[in-house]
């Protein structure tokens, strides 16, 4: 920004001060603008488009504070404002800055440090301006990259005979870690995964990613679940370096014989609820270690199996739900879950699910701080 192109509004009852003040500031090549009144300034902020405020402190109707403050919280945030005034004790030059002055100057005032505040203040200005553009940038890349994220989640379910599915998928920010898939692995089984990538941030998209990926691609012909995730975890650690890892939830539901397969690494264990007699126990089995830590064989991920028989409801979790904090910094927990799915088995699982979201968000105060997914199956 060169100085014909900075806008300078001049406020201050004293016709002496404002047309000093601007022809110092115009035969720096600066576009002035000036005020008798912050009121009648106040006005034209909107019109005028300043870069840069300098006010008088002592005014009628309003003084330099009152003006500084409606800038500063109302108007124009990106504003620079300097206050110009006569008084110099320390109380009122911290109220200066109180009020959100960036800086100020002590009349009678020479010409030159006049300039070079304005000068200074000016180069913040672009340099604050141009962070701001490039945050800008970012966070649209980073909406782009949340779209794609979301996309990655499932708009249909798979149709299995009595098994009914329902989801709910929440990043916390622009981008996060955790990670929802059903897939069809041929005619007769369906691969359920849900993961949680450790951290947040661009990287953990990205090794979310990764996980879609080789799940996806170079897995679907693996109908065991402790092979998958054996696999899953060698694929990632000969493709990187950095120290990152997941916990998954990983099950294959043979459709004939309603059965679900399972291995956990290092997931919570999902939460099984019988609606016939309302009671809910975890979905256990020996937890390997999370993938991206170390090798691991076929082994390191024992297998459980489960009959999937009429009025079986399964949730599968990441930890977002049972460590969302409350006012009090208490944790959600996995007894306070236990508990709320037990009075939603007569709902419908899609009411259950809801119930669920709704009662872990009002928990918070809707302050959630981590990804959340929630995946519920039930048989008919």
């Amino acid at each position: 920004m060169e100085n014909k192109d900075c806008k300078i509004m001049v406020v201050d009852d004293s016709k002496f001060m404002r047309m000093l003040l601007e022809s110092i500031l115009k035969k720096e090549g600066y576009s002035v603008k000036s005020y008798e009144s912050a009121i009648e300034a106040k006005n034209d902020i909107d019109n005028f488009k300043p870069d840069i405020i300098l006010s008088d402190f002592m005014m009628p109707e309003m003084n330099g504070f009152e003006f500084c403050e409606i800038v500063k919280k109302h108007e124009k945030k990106d504003v620079k404002f300097i206050l110009v005034t006569s008084i110099t004790d320390v109380d009122n030059k911290v109220k200066c800055f109180e009020v959100g002055a960036d800086d100020y100057i002590t009349k009678p005032f020479n010409s030159q440090e006049v300039i070079a505040r304005i000068a200074t203040h000016l180069r913040i200005k672009i340099l604050t301006d141009e962070l701001q553009k490039a945050l800008d940038k970012i966070n649209k890349e980073l909406e782009i990259v949340r779209k794609i994220q979301l996309s990655f989640v499932p708009e249909e379910f798979p149709k299995i005979e009595n098994i009914n599915f329902s989801a709910y998928y929440n990043i916390m920010n622009k981008t996060g870690g955790d990670y929802l898939d059903i897939i069809s692995l041929d005619d007769d089984n369906v691969a359920i995964i849900v993961a949680d990538v450790e951290g947040h941030g661009i990287y953990s998209t990205v090794f979310m990613a990764i996980i879609k990926t080789i799940l996806n691609v170079g897995l679907r012909k693996i109908y065991s679940p402790g092979k998958s995730l054996n696999n899953l975890n060698n694929h990632i650690l000969s493709l990187t370096t950095e120290t990152k890892f997941a916990t998954v939830f990983y099950g294959v539901i043979n459709k004939k014989d309603k059965i679900l397969n399972f291995a956990n690494g290092g997931h919570p264990f999902p939460l099984l609820l019988n609606k016939k007699s309302g009671e809910v126990k975890e979905l256990e089995s020996k937890r390997g270690f999370p993938v991206g830590l170390f090798p691991s064989t076929d082994e390191t991920y024992p297998e459980k199996q489960l009959l999937l028989e009429p009025g079986l409801r399964i949730f599968v979790f990441t930890d977002g739900i049972i460590e969302a904090k409350n006012k009090n910094r208490e944790l959600f927990k996995e007894e306070r879950l236990i508990e709320l799915i037990k009075k939603t088995k007569d709902l419908s699982l899609e009411e259950a699910k809801n119930a669920i979201i709704e009662e872990v968000s009002n928990f918070s105060e809707n302050n959630i701080n981590d990804d959340i997914t929630l995946l519920g199956f039930e048989v008919e």
